[in-house]
């Protein structure tokens, strides 16, 4: 289908022209509406693209990239539990896609599950041990738990395997912080943002780390 292969290569408009034509003929054309959606997510239209992926998993309920793409849309919109519930169906049918195990632990983490979130980075890595991301992942989530000595190792070969890790840039983020370099962890987060990332993923993570970070500032008042 030639729309999802424009959507593929993140040719946004021209993906959507070609899927609106394509089911204008076609209204069931599975394909056309799954690359409609790529192309509405990327453009931060959110709820339309759900309504697609809706479309799509009425046709095609096995269908995994539809799954995913619903898991995202609801992690743009910060419906945490339907983003999980979500991307677990969509790990049903494409149990060896780094980028859904990967989106489900940040779920997992924005809603401070931690040791789900854990649980399910472990079993990422070893679907496959060499993308960067997921060490970088994991290391953010035993940071968060106060396994730093761990992360710090995770931290490292994350890097080591890609330097230009978002997951790795936002572990940094987190250290910059707990030495109270607060203005300066902020700034470097934004700088983190000029790169390119999956749409929604900003605003989530975004929220994800004021939630955080307000949970275990009242947790340390309350020790205290």
């Amino acid at each position: 289908m030639l729309a999802l292969v424009e959507a593929d290569r993140e040719d946004n408009t021209a993906a959507a022209a070609l899927a609106q034509e394509a089911l204008q003929q076609y209204p069931d054309c599975v394909d056309a509406r799954l690359a409609l959606a790529q192309a509405e997510m990327f453009d931060y239209r959110i709820d339309e693209a759900a309504e697609q992926y809706d479309q799509v998993i009425k046709l095609y309920p096995k269908s995994g990239r539809a799954w995913l793409g619903k898991g995202m849309a609801a992690m743009s919109n910060f419906q945490l539990e339907e983003a999980e519930h979500c991307l677990k169906n969509a790990l049903e049918y494409m149990p060896e896609h780094l980028g859904t195990w990967n989106t489900l632990a940040w779920a997992q983490f924005a809603q401070n599950k931690l040791e789900e979130a854990e649980a399910t980075m472990r079993k990422c890595i070893e679907v496959d041990r060499n993308f960067g991301d997921s060490y970088g992942t994991l290391a953010a989530i035993l940071w968060m738990q106060g396994h730093k000595h761990e992360a710090e190792q995770y931290l490292k070969l994350g890097k080591k395997l890609d330097p230009n890790s978002f997951a790795c840039s936002f572990v940094d983020f987190l250290k910059m912080n707990d030495q109270g370099e607060i203005l300066e962890a902020t700034a470097f987060l934004k700088s983190v943002y000029q790169r390119p990332i999956q749409a929604g993923e900003e605003q989530t993570l975004e929220q994800s780390i004021q939630r955080l970070i307000k949970n275990r500032q009242k947790t340390t008042t309350k020790v205290m």
